[in-house]
């Protein structure tokens, strides 16, 4: 394994690629590589003597943030890329990113708190390790959301959203992104993103951002619904806020969710 500044070893409770919670206690120790600070870039590798959870090998870089910066986390491998951020205070993760097979995984948030932060980087599929390359810039621009054919922008391009798929059906199961597009693109429906393998217009998935401001609340409400049993992952980011979050459909799943806590308007 590669040396880094630092590695310490603490009994922790960790995660491996999942979204949304750090899984429980680990009946083992995990290594810790304390990385350094801003605009840093490390070269390291994912293998079976790091951190596993549930068939899930990731690492963890643990760096101080400044309160009220914003960062950006980038996280490129030999893999389908998943970045997670969280304090050791914390059951949850701050922001999550996946990125593309063999692509980069970015995550643009604002430091709440001073301290150290858990940046945990691993692939999105189980049972899998490799090379990989991670970067944090400080003090970064928040970024604006350009539709692409993978990336639709929502509530006035605030919002980017974008879908990645496993087809575990495959063999081996081969990963991809859904293509992007709105249902309707005109004033009275901004803001539902539609998904397909083909064409957009081929729904899977269908993502809506509603915005609460109206009806009293400082939020925007996020709702994801999928039309098939395929693996998916939904990232959404508030490009304002540089807030990013990420929400899973495990295979041979149909189904859903809300989340009605993440995005605050401001």
């Amino acid at each position: 394994m590669r040396a880094l500044i630092a590695v310490c070893l603490f009994a922790l409770s960790a995660t491996a690629a999942e979204p949304v919670r750090k899984p429980a206690a680990q009946s083992h120790e995990c290594v810790f590589r304390d990385t350094g600070g801003c605009d840093l870039t490390v070269t390291d590798i994912v293998t079976e003597t790091g951190c596993v959870v549930d068939g899930y090998y990731y690492n963890i870089h643990r760096i101080f943030l400044d309160a009220g910066r914003t960062y950006q986390a980038r996280l490129r491998g030999d893999f389908v890329p998943e970045l997670g951020i969280t304090r050791p205070d914390l059951d949850t993760f701050i922001v999550q990113a996946v990125g593309p097979a063999g692509g980069t995984a970015v995550a643009t948030f604002t430091a709440e708190v001073s301290g150290y932060h858990e940046f945990h980087v691993g692939a999105n599929t189980k049972n899998t390790l490799g090379a990989y390359q991670f970067s944090l810039v400080c003090d970064a621009t928040p970024p604006t959301c350009t539709t692409t054919p993978t990336e639709a922008c929502l509530l006035n391009g605030r919002f980017r959203v974008s879908v990645a798929f496993v087809n575990q059906f495959a063999n081996p199961p081969a990963p991809g992104n859904f293509l992007a597009g709105k249902l309707r693109d005109i004033p009275d429906n901004p803001d539902l993103a539609i998904f397909g393998i083909t064409n957009a217009a081929l729904i899977e998935v269908v993502v809506r951002i509603q915005d609460t401001r109206p009806f009293g609340f400082n939020r925007f409400d996020v709702y994801y619904g999928g039309l098939t049993d395929l693996e998916y992952t939904v990232t959404v980011t508030d490009t304002i806020r540089g807030v990013t979050k990420t929400y899973r459909n495990p295979p041979g799943t149909v189904g859903g969710g809300v989340d009605r806590t993440t995005f605050t308007a401001n």
